[in-house]
């Protein structure tokens, strides 16, 4: 779980976004976590 997260921050970072905030990287992998069987 957290090497998700990790791993969304280093995109998020990547796109020029600050990822430091928690909430907004929990927010960002809990999006994430619901789309997954989705695209699966």
């Amino acid at each position: 779980m957290s090497q998700q997260i990790e791993s969304v921050k280093m995109a998020l970072q990547e796109l020029g976004i600050n990822a430091s905030g928690e909430f907004f990287t929990t927010l960002i992998t809990i999006c994430l976590l619901h789309m997954k069987p989705l695209l699966s």
